[in-house]
C-alpha cells in the first residue's frame, strides 16, 4: 500500500528560492492584471475590493500549485476540500468572470514554473482587451440604461436640475418615477445616449452639479448588470 501512494505521490518540489520566485512573478503579474481591468473596466459602481481580489487570486492559486507538484494525492485531497467550497457573491458582470478566469490561469502558470507562458498569456489578454475597449467592441448592443438616482437633503429644484441635464446629455429618455418626500428624493429613468461611454460623463456631471450625498445607478437593459 506504501508503495502504490509513493508512486502517485513522487513530487517534484520546487525548491525555495523557486517557490519565491513564482509568488513575486504572480504578484507582479497580478498588479498588472488589476490595472488592466481598472483602465478598461465597464462598470461605474463596480466593487472596490474586485481588483484588489485580481492582485490576491494569483498568488493564492500560485500557493496551491506548489504545494501539490505533481502529487495526485494532494491533488486528489484538494478538489475533496474545494468542493465543500461555496461562492457567496454573484458576479453581477460575466466580463468580470473573464478577468477572474485570467487571475487563475496565472497563479496556475506561475506556479508550475511556467514563467514564459503566464507573461505571454498576460500579454495577449490585455492587448485582446485594449484593443477591443478602443474599439467600443466590449460595449453592449445598444446604449440604453435604466438610471436610478436617490439622495438625502434634495429638493425641486435639484430634481429641475437632474431633468435639464439628461435632456443636454441623452439621445432620448423616459421618466419612470419620481419622489419627492421630505427632502428625500428616488429618481427613476431609461435613457438612451449617443456613445456608451458617455455614461461616465453624465453621472459625473450630475454629481458636479448637484454636489450632495446622491447615489446613482446605472444598469444594462440587455445585461442587467451593475453599471
Amino acid at each position: 500500500m506504501e508503495a502504490l501512494i509513493k508512486m502517485f505521490d513522487n513530487v517534484d518540489k520546487m525548491t525555495f528560492s523557486q517557490s519565491l520566485l513564482s509568488m513575486i512573478i504572480a504578484v507582479i503579474l497580478g498588479i498588472i492584471l488589476k490595472y488592466i481591468y481598472q483602465k478598461n473596466q465597464l462598470s461605474i459602481n463596480y466593487s472596490r475590493s474586485f481588483p484588489i481580489a485580481l492582485i490576491l487570486l494569483p498568488i493564492i492559486v500560485c500557493m496551491i500549485m506548489i504545494a501539490i507538484g505533481s502529487s495526485l494525492v494532494l491533488s486528489l485531497g484538494l478538489v475533496g476540500s474545494l468542493s465543500i467550497l461555496r461562492f457567496r457573491s454573484a458576479i453581477k458582470d460575466i466580463r468580470d468572470m473573464v478577468f477572474l478566469f485570467i487571475a487563475i490561469a496565472i497563479g496556475l502558470t506561475t506556479g508550475s514554473g511556467n514563467y514564459l507562458l503566464a507573461v505571454t498569456g498576460l500579454v495577449f489578454f490585455s492587448a485582446i482587451t485594449i484593443i477591443f475597449s478602443y474599439f467600443d467592441l466590449l460595449k453592449p448592443s445598444a446604449n440604453d440604461y435604466l438610471l436610478s438616482i436617490t439622495g438625502t437633503n434634495c429638493n425641486q429644484q435639484d430634481i429641475d436640475s437632474i431633468l435639464q441635464m439628461l435632456e443636454q446629455s441623452c439621445s432620448r429618455f423616459e421618466t419612470r418615477s419620481i419622489a419627492n418626500s421630505n427632502n428625500l428624493i428616488d429618481l427613476s429613468f431609461t435613457l438612451q445616449l449617443p456613445k456608451y461611454k458617455d455614461i461616465y460623463k453624465l453621472i459625473s456631471t450630475i454629481r458636479d452639479n448637484i454636489g450632495k450625498d446622491i447615489e446613482i445607478r446605472a444598469v444594462t437593459p440587455d445585461t442587467a448588470s451593475i453599471m
